[in-house]
Parts: structure tokens; C-alpha cells; sequence
């Protein structure tokens, strides 16, 4: 009935196993290794397919693929594209008038100067618009670092570091929020506790429960009703006695999160792909 597809079986796609054990679901396991996506010679017998790819380029190839037979992928093409690009993500908060950090994008290292100044000043934080686990973030603490830093990504070879990311850097109380949302559901709520600016538990960040106030609530809310249903992992900062929505991200991992909550966040996706399945 689903198939998942996945690049290495972690401790996240083994609690989904088990969770389609438990619940009498049909689920196969499919190697991205062992793909070959042949148009001319496609057979697929399984009602949705849970790409599960650790690979962002990889996974997108896989979707687009089985989407174009009409063939149901968890997270959708649309998902992925919202979620994968922090550029992108960025400019569907703004549009949708949900609280976000400043930010904004420029090509040429002359710019610095004015990037800091609409920017209100150092620190600064730059980041790759492509990337997950906090990897190549950047704390801009003055025009010095600022410059050196665009200049070793210039040279770096891939042309998507020529694209310079840049956001206010927020002060934090040594944590952020991530809020696991499936479907139209808010599944679970926690901390990310960090004396590191950067709070990603691949970072070692250390998770706690957090209750939902009603203003966190209202702002999931509305992103609920703007989103594209799929499985997304929220992060948001607290900011003068509000919120800020950091990031939205897709192939979330959630193991972490399901030990210390004890919320079964693996048996929400098997039922959100039932849910997918018996829509059609």
C-alpha cells in the first residue's frame, strides 16, 4: 500500500516500520540505491510513495518522477520546493503575513556595507539557502568577518553560495521552538536547548517539552491554512515577548522528539499517508 523510500534506514524510518507494524499497514522498503526511474518502463503497484531521502536533490528527482505518473509522494514536489530553499520559505512567510526574521538575499560583496545598515547593524547571520543540521551558518560579527566570509564563499563550487542569505541575527534565551505540524495537525511542541547559537539537536541541542501559549498557536494556525499539507518541521525563535518563524522543513526528523515527548509521532505520519490514500 506505501512504499518508503530512503537513502539509510535511521532510527526515524525504523519507528515508522515499526508504527506500520503496529498498525496492520502494508509498507515496503525501497533503496533509493536500487531505483532506476525509467519512464518507458514504469510499473508501480503501491498508493503513495514516503520519500524519506536524506539527499534534498536527490529526493526531488524521486518525487517529481512519481508524481508525473500521478502517483502520491509524501513530502509533495510543492513541499519541497516551499521548504528547501530558505529564500523561498522566507519570501512565503512575508507574503502570508506570518512573523519571520529579517532577512534578505544580495549577489556582490560591495553591498556589505548597506546589507549591515538595513539590517540594523552587526551581528549578522549568513546562511547557504540550500542546506539542513545548522551546517555552513555563519555569525557576522563585524565588516571584517563579513567580508571574509563572502569572500571563501565565492570561491566555494557550487554557484548557489554565490547567492548571500543573510538575516538579523536574533537574540534567543539559549533555545528555539521546533513544532512538528502533519497534515492539519500540530503533533507535538518542544524546545531545542542550546548554549550554541545554533540549537540543532544534529548540533547538540538538547530537547524539552513546550507547552503551545495561544499566540504560538495562532501562528501554526495560520500556517496550517497557508501551507500545502505534508509533514513540516517549524522552528521559531522567541523575540520580545512574541514570535518569530525561523524555518520550514520538510524530511523532518523526529526521533529525538518522539523519545523525550513520548508523542508517536511516526504512527501520525503512517496515518496521515491513510489519510492521503483514502482522499483520492
Amino acid at each position: 500500500m506505501i512504499t518508503l523510500i530512503y537513502q539509510l534506514l535511521r532510527e526515524d524510518e525504523k519507528f515508522i516500520i515499526e508504527s506500520a507494524k503496529k498498525l496492520n499497514i502494508e509498507l515496503n522498503l525501497l533503496s533509493a540505491d536500487k531505483l532506476i526511474l525509467d519512464p518507458r518502463n514504469f510499473q508501480f503497484k503501491d498508493k503513495l510513495i514516503l520519500n524519506r531521502c536524506l539527499s534534498q536533490f536527490i529526493g526531488d528527482q524521486i518525487t517529481h518522477f512519481f508524481e508525473t505518473f500521478n502517483i502520491k509522494v509524501i513530502n509533495s514536489l510543492e513541499v519541497n520546493h516551499l521548504c528547501s530553499n530558505k529564500f523561498i520559505t522566507s519570501l512565503f512567510l512575508i507574503k502570508n503575513n506570518i512573523p519571520t526574521v529579517p532577512f534578505l538575499v544580495f549577489f556582490h560583496e560591495e553591498m556589505i556595507d548597506k546589507v549591515s545598515q538595513i539590517l540594523e547593524n552587526y551581528p549578522l547571520v549568513l546562511k547557504p539557502i540550500y542546506g539542513s543540521w545548522g551546517r555552513l551558518l555563519a555569525k557576522i560579527n563585524d565588516r571584517d568577518a563579513f567580508e571574509g566570509i563572502i569572500e571563501h564563499k565565492k570561491n566555494l563550487s557550487s554557484p548557489y553560495h554565490n547567492i548571500f542569505y543573510t538575516t538579523k541575527f536574533i537574540e534567543k534565551p539559549n533555545r528555539d521552538i521546533r513544532i512538528t505540524i502533519i497534515g492539519k495537525k500540530i503533533v507535538s511542541c518542544v524546545y531545542r536547548e542550546s548554549f550554541h547559537w545554533i540549537s540543532n539537536t544534529a548540533r547538540g541541542g538538547k530537547i524539552k517539552i513546550c507547552n503551545l501559549d495561544k499566540e504560538l498557536e495562532n501562528i501554526c494556525q495560520n500556517l496550517i491554512e497557508k501551507i500545502p499539507e505534508g509533514i513540516y518541521g517549524i522552528d521559531v525563535f522567541e523575540y520580545q515577548n512574541g514570535y518569530l518563524v525561523n524555518e520550514l522543513n520538510n524530511t523532518v526528523e523526529f526521533k529525538n522528539i518522539q523519545k523525550v515527548t513520548g508523542v508517536n509521532i511516526s504512527d501520525e505520519i503512517i496515518n496521515f499517508c491513510l489519510e492521503k490514500i483514502n482522499n483520492d
